[in-house]
Order: C-alpha cells, then sequence, then structure tokens
C-alpha cells in the first residue's frame, strides 16, 4: 500500500495550525482522539489513493459529463449508474433525494463496510470507441466511479471500528500486467492482500498467456472474499466467455454479489 507518512504529517501540520492554532499536532491535549490527526490520516489516505483531482469529488458531482463539462455519458446510462453507485455504499436512501443529503449525514447510511465483510466486487465498463467519439477529452467515467466508491471505503475508518485497520491501493492494469510478467513477487503480494484495490484501465488482449497470469493475482483475492474493483475499457457483453475475458473476470462478474455497472450507452 502506498505510504501516506509524508503527506499525512503535512496535513497534521496545517489543521493543527487552522484549527487549533497550534505549532505542532504533538501538542494537542487528546494524543490519538486528536480531531486535526484522524482527519489528516483519512485525508492522507485519499490523496495518496486515489488520482487527483476524484478524491476531492462526491456522488453528488456525478452526473455524467466530463471533468470540463461537455457530454460523457449518455443521461440515462448515467442515471442507472448513480443508483448503483447508491445502492452499493449507502443503505435506505432515496435517489431523488440524495442530492438534499449532506456528505456528512450520508455516513449515517453507510454499508460499505459491509460490502468489504462480504467479499462483494465491482466492475465497471464501457465501450472506449463509442467515448471517444463522444468527448475525445480523455473521457473519465470508470475513474470517476471508482474513486467514489474507494472514497466511501476509505472514509468508513473514520465511523466503523471494523474499517480502521483496512487496506487500500489502485493501480493500472498495465503497470499490474508488467509486474506479474517480470515477478516482481513483493509488489504483487502487497496488491494481492490489500482490503481494498481498483484495477483501472484493463484493456482486452488475445494472449491467452497474459490473461492466465492475471488470472492467478485476480482469483488469490477473489477466493481470498478482497473487493476488487475493475474499470473496464470495453464492452463486456460483447466478450462473454472465459476465452476472452479470462476465467477471474467471468466468476467475478458471475458472482451474485458482485455490483455490475454499465456506461454504455444505446
Amino acid at each position: 500500500m502506498k505510504d501516506i507518512i509524508h503527506i499525512k504529517e503535512k496535513l497534521e501540520a496545517f489543521l493543527a495550525k487552522k484549527c487549533c492554532g497550534l505549532n505542532s499536532i504533538s501538542e494537542c491535549k487528546k494524543g490519538d482522539k486528536c480531531t486535526c490527526k484522524i482527519a489528516a490520516e483519512m485525508q492522507a489516505y485519499l490523496q495518496a489513493i486515489i488520482p487527483d483531482p476524484y478524491y476531492k469529488f462526491t456522488i453528488h458531482d456525478f452526473d455524467g459529463l466530463s471533468l470540463d463539462n461537455s457530454l460523457l455519458i449518455d443521461p440515462k446510462v448515467a442515471i442507472e449508474a448513480k443508483k448503483k453507485i447508491i445502492n452499493y455504499c449507502w443503505s435506505g436512501i432515496d435517489m431523488t433525494k440524495i442530492q438534499d443529503i449532506s456528505i456528512v449525514d450520508l455516513d449515517k447510511y453507510s454499508c460499505i463496510s459491509k460490502q468489504r465483510l462480504s467479499g462483494s466486487s465491482v466492475v465497471i465498463f464501457d465501450d472506449s470507441s463509442l467515448s471517444q467519439k463522444i468527448n475525445k477529452k480523455n473521457p473519465k467515467g470508470k475513474t470517476f466511479i471508482a474513486s467514489l466508491i474507494m472514497k466511501e471505503a476509505i472514509k468508513s475508518r473514520l465511523f466503523d471500528s471494523v474499517s480502521f485497520c483496512q487496506t487500500y491501493d489502485w493501480i493500472a492494469y498495465p503497470i499490474l500486467e508488467n509486474n506479474i510478467i517480470k515477478k516482481k513477487d513483493i509488489a504483487i503480494s502487497d496488491l494481492s492482500s490489500v482490503d481494498w484495490l481498483v484495477i483501472d484501465d484493463i484493456t482486452y488482449t488475445e494472449q491467452r498467456w497474459r490473461k492466465q497470469a492475471f488470472d492467478a493475482f485476480l482469483l488469490e483475492r477473489f477466493n481470498d472474499g478482497l473487493p476488487t474493483i475493475l474499470a473496464i475499457r470495453f464492452d463486456i457483453n460483447k466478450f462473454n466467455s472465459e476465452d476472452y475475458l479470462g476465467i477471474a473476470i467471468t466468476k467475478i462478474i458471475r458472482d451474485p454479489k458482485t455490483c455490475i455497472i454499465s456506461l454504455v450507452g444505446n
């Protein structure tokens, strides 16, 4: 998992000065219960794990538009995707009323810890060739959704004792694939055991041996009941067999606990 120490120290110093007028977090008499210290740790995880600027956004910001407000996702598709995100992260919330609920109050409805305990993964996919036709400025719908879910997982450590010791990581598929092929055992071991992992920018390959290498890694997480958030750059409905997708992704897709989020329009 990425090191958060330096980010955390900077945030502690900033928050101690801004919120409490202290020169150092060590001056706080509350010790480990210092709210500035707790807030700094959570924010450090967000900044270290989730790509900039996505760690700054919330479910209120997801509307199917790209960061420059151009059309990214068909509005009907975006609404369905938002429903899936809400159902995965929170329980008992009316989709039509979520914009009226503050981010702080949303924490009361969180069910993200249950998803970790059940090993419920997420598969987000689109048709990248179609997305490029709609918006050529590097569309980020899948990354946006993955960041929202990962953010909720990280935030849960603040109010759920079960989540306090959880670990997180985020990696692009080409980098993961390179690590697997070159047998970088330490890096692979760390990624295979984190509680929450995002694998971004998964592309299709016809090379069976590459799929088999990825299968071994992903099946280990699946069998250990660890949620993996897969952001796939092709329409999985067009490649719906083990020969195309590999055994691991196929198993995750067919798992009834998995949350499937499609960004493919009509």
